[in-house]
């Protein structure tokens, strides 16, 4: 990986581990610890056989620095040719202007209002939070932040669900139902940005928890603590809570309820230092598009809610989705964590619409607790290939852990998921400078039809003894870490420059 120049006093590692301990699960730090510190330097990375304590306590504190350097990264976007700036705050009205800090807009309604144009920037107030769906449909506009202290929050959620009243208990011990109903898919319930639900369904093709493979038909049938049913004929969402009504139990109670966030229809959109969290759908969600980028922004507590409608079965929820033909896609210097899908993605599926693919870049990123950190697939009839697609200087930590764990197809987690489709490259996708720790399943999966694969260079990669590392177009299966790992990666990855350390059992 690339080394940075960075210090740290060396009597904080072990606060910083401890910091770590506290906040490993959970995607959640209040950065009050890392504002004390100066720098960390990225560790020298080196090949070997480590216990998992003991690799966590060497390697994470780097990570957890990352991911205050993104939370905290200033923003310099400015309004480009006639653009303007529009500053929007939860004091504002949307009967002002909106054209200074002193004077703004209410909300990104109040925005549209304006007439937007290419070369805007919308800055919305750090400290805020905004709920619902935002639907982008002007080509140059930028989303960002302005003022001090945490980045502007996004959510579908549609209230902190912890108040008086709030839920009450039903006839069922320890079963409690919330106040209002939701027609939107409920994909879990978030509590203190921790800990969440694990979702038990009834639906005409899938009447199982996934969990405990009991029947779920009712609220009666809820038994274990922090067990979800959103009933799909009354719209009620019912929990179960064995340590009393969950208003006593979190000071804060969010629903991943199934709405993007973000709805882009437009080209050359830029988000920059913006919170996106708690939907059940995806964060950001675009179509076919030119020049989407997404730089310096958080995604957490994204998706687990039912595809297509509350009765269907398929559940999903990505950070940032292009569906379809992304040409000049730029991800970079993001913290994605706790997606219950992807945490970015391109992907299409079509039998009758060519799309192009050309200058993709993932860089720079830390992902954590996503089922896959990065997804694509492409699957077309035409002649359109992936073209400069990249991924560098990611951070990757436990796929397939956290919020995913639930899922019924756990077992298909990779911090890199191609799946068996076309994929029809162009040239070698480039995986550089990456670090890859751990994976239920497995670390990496670049596969196409094509016969072109990645070239990976320089990255690391961590995992359990005995299980899965990476399949790479021209390997018939995956290969394991084991014995002939060093020799499988500079074979079948093409990475003579990796570093590999194994995990004790």
């Amino acid at each position: 990986m690339k080394k940075a120049v960075r210090v740290i006093s060396i009597f904080l590692i072990a606060a910083m581990v401890l910091s770590f301990a506290a906040c490993k699960k959970s995607g959640a730090d209040d950065g009050k610890f890392w504002a004390k510190v100066d720098k960390v330097e990225e560790p020298s990375y080196q090949s070997g056989t480590m216990a998992l304590a003991d690799f966590e306590k060497q390697y994470r504190p780097y990570t957890d620095w990352r991911i205050y350097e993104i939370r905290t990264a200033e923003t310099t976007v400015k309004p480009v040719g006639s653009g303007t700036a529009y500053y929007v705050s939860n004091s504002g009205n949307n009967n002002n202007d909106g054209l200074s800090p002193e004077n703004p807009l209410k909300d990104y309604a109040g925005a549209k209002m304006k007439g937007l144009k290419s070369g805007d920037v919308i800055y919305f107030e750090r400290g805020g939070v905004w709920r619902g769906t935002n639907e982008i449909t002007t080509d140059g506009l930028t989303i960002a932040a302005y003022g001090e202290g945490k980045a502007p929050k996004f959510y579908a959620s549609p209230e902190n669900g912890s108040g008086d009243g709030y839920w009450k208990e039903t006839d069922v011990a320890n079963v409690y139902e919330y106040k209002d109903r939701f027609n939107d898919d409920v994909g879990a319930i978030i509590f203190d940005d921790k800990e969440c639900t694990y979702k038990s369904t009834y639906t005409t093709a899938d009447m199982t928890d996934s969990k405990s493979t009991k029947l779920v038909n009712s609220y009666k049938n809820l038994k274990e603590d922090l067990q979800l049913y959103h009933d799909v004929k009354t719209y009620k969402v019912y929990l179960c809570s064995t340590e009393g009504n969950p208003s006593d139990r979190f000071k804060n109670i969010e629903f991943n309820v199934s709405k993007h966030v973000f709805r882009v229809t437009a080209d050359n959109v830029t988000f920059d230092g913006i919170c996106v969290k708690y939907t059940g759908a995806h964060g950001i969600s675009s179509s076919t598009c030119d020049g989407l980028t997404v730089r310096n922004c958080e995604f957490g507590w994204i998706g687990g809610g039912r595809q297509g409608g509350i009765t269907e079965t398929t559940r999903y929820g990505n950070g940032v989705e292009i569906w379809g033909g992304a040409v000049n896609f730029t991800v970079e210097n993001n913290y994605f964590y706790q997606n219950y899908d992807a945490g970015a993605t391109f992907q299409f599926s079509s039998q009758v619409q060519d799309v192009k693919v050309d200058n993709v870049k993932f860089n720079n990123n830390v992902f954590e607790y996503c089922n896959y950190s990065i997804e694509y697939f492409i699957t077309i009839p035409g002649d359109e290939k992936i073209t400069d697609f990249e991924i560098d200087g990611n951070i990757f930590w436990y796929a397939g852990d956290g919020l995913c764990a639930q899922r019924d197809d756990r077992s298909g987690s990779n911090h890199i998921k191609s799946w068996g489709h076309q994929n029809p490259l162009a040239n070698p996708i480039k995986i550089t400078n990456n670090f890859f720790a751990l994976g239920v399943r497995q670390l990496c999966e670049t596969l196409d039809t094509t016969g072109v694969g990645a070239d990976y260079d320089s990255n690391v990669y961590v995992q359990t003894e005995g299980k899965r590392v990476a399949v790479n177009t021209g390997l018939d299966d995956y290969f394991k870490m084991d014995s002939k790992v060093e020799s499988n990666i500079k074979t079948y990855l093409r990475d003579k420059n990796a570093t590999i350390i194994k995990i004790s059992k």
